[in-house]
Order: C-alpha cells, then sequence, then structure tokens
C-alpha cells in the first residue's frame, strides 16, 4: 500500500523535481551526483519521502538553487530567485557591446517606470 503524501513534501519535491528539469539534468544523473539511489530522489520529488538537511544542501548545489526557495517557495533573504539567476546567465552570455546598450536603456528615466 502507498504511503499517503504529506502536503508539504509534496511541494518541496515538486520544486526540486522543476529545478532539476529546468537545468535539463537527468534524474538518474542528479541521483549519483548527490549520492542516492534513483528512487530515493523519485520518492522525494513525488513527495513520498521526506527531505533530510543533508540531502537538502546537496540537491541544492547541484541544482544551483537556494535551499529556502525550495523548502519555502519564498526567495532567501539576499538570495536571487531562479528567474533572477535565468536572466544573469542570460546577461552573461552577451557581448560587451549589447551588454553596454543594454545598461543604457535600463538607465533611462522611461525604463524604470515599466
Amino acid at each position: 500500500m502507498p504511503r499517503p503524501v504529506n502536503p508539504d513534501d509534496f511541494e518541496i519535491g515538486r520544486r526540486i523535481y522543476t529545478a532539476r528539469r529546468r537545468k535539463g539534468i537527468p534524474q538518474q544523473e542528479a541521483s549519483i551526483a548527490v549520492g542516492m539511489a534513483s528512487t530515493a530522489l523519485s520518492e522525494i520529488e513525488r513527495g513520498v519521502r521526506t527531505l533530510k538537511a543533508p540531502t537538502l544542501a546537496k540537491i541544492a548545489a547541484l541544482l544551483d538553487a537556494d535551499p529556502t526557495f525550495l523548502l519555502t517557495g519564498a526567495p532567501g533573504r539576499g538570495s536571487l530567485t531562479p528567474r533572477e539567476h535565468k536572466h544573469i546567465q542570460n546577461c552573461r552570455q552577451l557581448t560587451p557591446a549589447r551588454f553596454d546598450a543594454i545598461e543604457r536603456i535600463v538607465a533611462t528615466p522611461e525604463a524604470r517606470t515599466c
């Protein structure tokens, strides 16, 4: 008989699953990287296994995610949201000339009102 799913564990697992998929890391590869069986990671992602702190730290590091965000869905104090991380990654791929152009646009008074 399957174990009942704790709603908090389910939400944590959903955020981990989403972050892993966004990074493009297969479940098997992620489980090896954090040192656990793929079935254990699957159970965490489905919310049928409670996540322990050391495992959370390993998963967060692998996914370059804020542990507070994975646990609560809210960004941690002084940390960036996954969307902000994505914007930073995109900016790092710009040529210096394009980055300067975007910086000039954002610095205009009109851009501050949107």
